[in-house]
């Protein structure tokens, strides 16, 4: 058996690939020389896109000649139906990252600027180009991608991912998220890029070491991952991944083992003090340094705390970046390198009609029944004597954390709060529970846990277990403790209605919420005793118990499934899946959305509703926040309202209406002022200030704020940024031919190559017969399994699903209509058929690659023949950097064949049929000798100007790269390397600075006091007595930045820009014969 070399052309496991790599070694039993070969496969699949494998121990590997000229002689040569040939050569240019064009003496060769919008299912618009043109400036690709909530980040990041994938082909990707969006990642890569991600979680983990066995490691089995931040913190877990990492990493190796790292709500990892780390920001310290490239997601990028901001900096870029608490002059330089921001204000600046629509808050009055007043007034009564009882600062915190608990609860709703309440009188009958036992149910029930109804029971048990502990006061609160229980009991929530089923109740006590809620969906959601089919509404709240008992009372109003679904903390995947595609429909039942926020969190429900109602607003402007965002984002195109309840008998109400206008008039900088105001919550609910205070610590705080200044130093926005992005994205389409018609005709003659039919008819396709070998396909990416397997219309154009609402163009999804764009799997199927059958003999593949047209020649030529070639050019690191097509013109004139000067469009020119073919093959056959010595002679010429082109842009790219890092390492080594006496100056100065900062958004004395002890701790641990500990932190720092500026100055770059061993590999891919019409 002949032993593979590299740079040759082989088949292997029935798929065509290059080899890139050979290694000899000697079987242990037979001492017969064996080979170890990589190969990268050549038919556009991926899963996988390369191999190593034992070329001896493969079942009929072959090694493949070099492709030639058809061989026109041959009596069977069948010419190629010209729509097939033309699909063909589609095929190979629509996978291919540049184009030459070869005249005979100069070389037009054109990189392709932009391919990531055309691997996508979405319409993209131009400012989520920017990212990506960004992007494609870094020798590593380390971004902060800080816009607006709603402005599509996931898509900004996933045409990222393409691109880098089609330009720099990546492999192995790690997206890092909250548990609860692990879902909507892989759906939202898979649905609008078709990336494949699989989520790693303790499931995953048992199927993987059930079926591979117990040593299995699942960060060795997925070259995609997805997994949450709380998942990967655990010691073990993070250990298996750093085994892994080191595992596939060879020694000595130039190249990290992951290629990038995405991370979403990066936010949650920022670092609070200098060394002091949350396991979340440890974890991601630890793994970070395995990959090549960085993503980080967040819309409140900045809490107020420079520190914290550029800690998270320095875990994005450590080479760019060191945590510090004030920006100077090269952190301000290149932050606006690596942070693209925009907010939905600055993007509808001239715009008319606005590209975002507008958001409007407002309150629905209530007013409170005479025993729904008494019970909020009697709990307040409560609440203040139990603080009169208990004085001593642990106490006082148990007691807040009970009155928090059920206060919040009022304020949702009286069955959520009868519900904890009971259990809470009921605690005072418990013995045995002290102080110690009391906080521990207050952790556990202030503990994250995915399920609603176990966090409702935790609460219930911290109720009870905190009212056992406060026993010993019982005889001085009972005559509170009764008139609270007297008027839940007038209410009509006795003990045991309480507890029994919603269901069977049949009478619901007064609630003047709900009837505003009821006059809310009489008013707005129906007409003419019927609910409409234009408007939908999502109703949150925060407890599953008030969950419950809304769907109770919207059954008294005949509204129940499908008008009406549940999303709750514990509902499984398919279940969130189900009702999101539901609620997105416009021809789905569904109006009545009723959310928990553990379900709702990162829900894309735009679509078809733009109402949200508050049945109680949270705490958190945060959390407000993220509700909102569920409808007020990308693709909403009509004005959203928001709504809560506000009542003039209830302080409590007031101050959260306040809250929630606030927070709507400074959203934009919530990540720093919403501090503020999750702080003023608190304070107001532990009696500490009101309305009044807020606002004058609001104003305070605005003064000193540090992420204003910070966050104004972002990537460039401007028209003139945004016409490079949209001339990038025709150029794209026009060097590689792409438009609707040509992907329709691809996918047409891929299916009938195969056996199956397709009809098209104005834009759209619809499976006729199905092909064998793509039944499965069709079924798992077009068909509606829910449907009876109905089969959708296909078009190829995002315009064909865009709707005129507003005066804006929107991209509207719709089910009966599925968009196939080049990274369809069907599409993606197509391109493959067509790639695998270059390198298949006729017999097998049906194509000669060659074909004869008639057209429009210049003048003085009688005939043209059009050869193209496929270009690929690997690195010295084995990538395959460029991979395109190259084409050649022959014309014959008077003086007989010759290069044809003016190359410029001849690829593009339209044939016709040719009625007098075998006159002209005739003819064609007799100068083939001519043809194919022209052809040789100026395939060579072309292969050595391209082989020149490619090492003058790999080296203009060495000298740019090697420039900037070189910059970059220098200026971070000298800033670590700051004196003794200099460095403690300038930090002693910033911690004082920050210290100060501090006080001035602070007015709790507790948080206060406490900040005061951490500043002092901090300050304490860079002393004169502790400079020798720091400087060999600081020389640790210095030793990773040498190694790592040794890995990428004296391996990656020049490995990566130079050319690789085999050079530049060109062949034949097809020949097209072009005659005068009428000749």
């Amino acid at each position: 058996m002949d032993s593979p070399e590299v740079g040759k052309y082989v088949v292997i496991r029935k798929r065509p690939a290059v080899v890139r790599d050979v290694k000899t070694f000697s079987d242990g039993q037979s001492a017969r020389l064996m080979h170890t070969v990589e190969v990268d496969y050549l038919d556009g699949l991926e899963n996988p896109d390369h191999d190593r494998i034992v070329w001896e121990r493969e079942i009929r590997p072959q090694l493949l000649p070099a492709l030639d000229l058809p061989d026109i002689m041959a009596p069977g040569l069948t010419l190629d139906d010209p729509g097939r040939f033309h699909a063909f050569l589609d095929a190979l240019n629509w996978t291919s990252n540049c184009v030459a064009e070869w005249d005979g003496k100069e070389l037009r060769y054109s990189t392709v600027p932009l391919l990531s919008p055309w691997y996508s299912s979405v319409q993209v618009e131009d400012y989520q180009l920017l990212p990506v043109l960004q992007a494609m400036t870094m020798p590593r690709v380390n971004m902060l991608l800080a816009d607006d909530v709603g402005l599509g980040k996931t898509i900004e990041a996933g045409l990222i991912m393409q691109e880098l994938i089609r330009q720099r082909r990546i492999r192995r990707m790690l997206i890092v998220c909250p548990a609860s969006l692990q879902i909507q990642w892989q759906d939202e890569m898979k649905e609008k890029f078709n990336l494949d991600f699989t989520i790693v979680d303790s499931d995953e983990v048992y199927r993987v070491q059930r079926e591979l066995g117990v040593d299995a490691n699942p960060w060795l089995e997925h070259p995609r991952v997805i997994a949450s931040m709380d998942y990967l913190k655990q010691g073990d877990i993070l250990r298996r991944f750093m085994h892994a990492s080191s595992a596939m990493r060879p020694k000595d190796s130039a190249m990290l083992p992951w290629d990038l790292l995405v991370v979403d709500e990066a936010h949650n990892f920022s670092p609070a003090w200098l060394r002091d780390e949350s396991d979340r920001c440890t974890m991601l310290r630890t793994l970070a340094p395995n990959f090549e490239h960085r993503l980080f997601l967040t819309a409140t990028p900045h809490n107020g705390y420079t520190l914290s901001f550029t800690g998270l900096l320095e875990l994005l870029d450590p080479v760019r970046f060191l945590q510090k608490t004030s920006l100077e002059e090269e952190d301000i330089k290149q932050l606006s390198l690596v942070m693209v921001r925009r907010m939905k204000e600055e993007l509808n600046e001239g715009r008319d009609p606005p590209r975002f629509s507008q958001r409007e808050v407002k309150a629905i009055p209530i007013r409170m029944t005479e025993v729904e007043d008494r019970l909020y007034r009697e709990l307040r009564v409560y609440h203040d004597q139990v603080k009169k009882e208990f004085r001593a600062k642990r106490e006082l915190v148990i007691c807040e954390f009970i009155f928090t608990m059920l206060r919040k609860r009022l304020l949702s709703s009286s069955y959520a709060f009868a519900r904890t309440w009971w259990n809470h009188v009921d605690g005072f009958d418990l013995e045995g529970f002290d102080l110690d036992q009391a906080y521990e149910s207050k952790k556990r029930a202030e503990a994250v846990v995915p399920e609603d109804d176990e966090r409702d029971r935790r609460e219930e048990d911290a109720a009870r277990h905190g009212a056992a502990w406060m026993r010993s006061k019982y005889p001085r609160l009972k005559g509170s403790i009764d008139r609270v229980s007297k008027a839940l009991e007038d209410m009509g929530w006795t003990r045991e209605a309480a507890r029994s089923d919603l269901s069977r109740m049949k009478r619901y006590p007064q609630d003047a919420k709900f009837e505003a809620l009821r006059s809310w969906i009489d008013d707005n959601l129906m007409a003419n005793g019927m609910l409409r089919k234009d408007e939908r509404v999502i109703v949150f709240t925060e407890y599953k118990d008030t969950l419950d008992y809304l769907v109770e009372r919207l059954k008294g109003m005949n509204m129940t499934e499908p008008q009406v679904q549940l999303l709750f903390g514990g509902a499984s995947a398919e279940q969130r899946r189900l009702v999101k595609d539901e609620f997105n429909e416009p021809t789905s039942q569904l109006r009545i959305l009723l959310a928990t926020d553990a379900a709702s969190e990162g829900l894309n429900l735009q679509t078809s509703c733009r109402y949200v109602i508050h049945h109680e607003l949270p705490w958190s402007p945060t959390r407000l926040e993220q509700r909102n965002g569920r409808v007020d984002r990308h693709g909403q195109y009509r004005d959203v309202s928001i709504f809560h309840y506000v009542s003039d008998q209830w302080e409590d109400l007031q101050f959260l209406d306040f809250v929630a206008r606030k927070a709507h008039t400074v959203r934009t900088d919530l990540g720093s002022m919403g501090r503020v105001l999750d702080e003023a919550v608190v304070d107001f609910f532990s009696g500490r200030m009101g309305k009044e205070e807020l606002q004058e610590r609001l104003d305070q705080a605005d003064k000193g704020r540090q992420d204003r200044e910070d966050l104004r130093h972002r990537a460039p926005l401007g028209p003139e940024m945004l016409s490079r992005a949209v001339s990038d994205y025709y150029g794209t389409k026009a060097l590689l031919n792409l438009d609707e018609g040509r992907m329709a005709r691809l996918l047409y003659e891929a299916v009938r190559m195969d056996g199956g039919a397709i009809s098209l008819q104005d834009g759209e396709a619809r499976f006729q017969v199905v092909p064998p070998t793509w039944e499965k396909l069709v079924r798992s990416s077009l068909l509606l399994a829910k449907e009876n397997n109905a089969q959708p219309k296909m078009v190829f154009d995002p315009s064909r699903l865009e709707e005129n609402a507003g005066g804006i163009l929107q991209f509207r999804p719709r089910r009966d209509v599925r968009l196939i764009t080049l990274s369809h799997p069907l599409m993606a199927r197509a391109t493959s058929s067509f790639r695998r059958r270059l390198w298949m003999p006729f017999e097998e593949s049906g194509l000669s690659r060659f074909t004869v047209e008639g057209a429009e020649l210049p003048q003085g030529l009688d005939k043209m023949v059009l050869i193209s070639y496929t270009i690929l050019a690997r690195n010295r690191l084995g990538e395959r950097f460029r991979e395109g097509m190259a084409h050649v013109a022959l014309g014959k004139g008077a003086e007989g064949w010759h290069v044809l000067a003016d190359t410029k469009d001849n690829s593009r020119i339209v044939g016709t049929s040719v009625s007098n073919l075998s006159t002209v093959m005739k003819d064609i056959r007799r100068d083939w000798g001519s043809i194919r010595a022209l052809a040789e002679m100026e395939r060579f010429a072309l292969a050595t100007s391209l082989h020149e082109v490619l090492e003058r842009e790999l080296s203009s790219e060495w000298e740019r790269s090697r420039s900037e890092l070189s910059r970059l390492y220098r200026h971070r080594k000298e800033s670590l390397r700051l004196d003794r006496s200099k460095f403690l100056k300038k930090l002693q100065e910033e911690l004082l600075r920050a210290e100060e900062r501090a006080k001035q958004l602070t007015f709790s004395d507790d948080l206060n006091e406490e900040r005061r002890r951490h500043y002092e701790e901090i300050k304490a641990k860079y002393n004169e007595a502790n400079w020798e500990a720091e400087r060999a932190n600081i020389e640790s720092m210095v030793a990773r930045l040498e190694a790592e500026e040794k890995r990428m100055m004296e391996k990656v770059l020049p490995l990566r820009h130079s050319l690789g061993d085999d050079g530049v590999l060109m062949q034949v891919a097809a020949v097209r014969v072009l005659v005068r019409e009428g000749s």
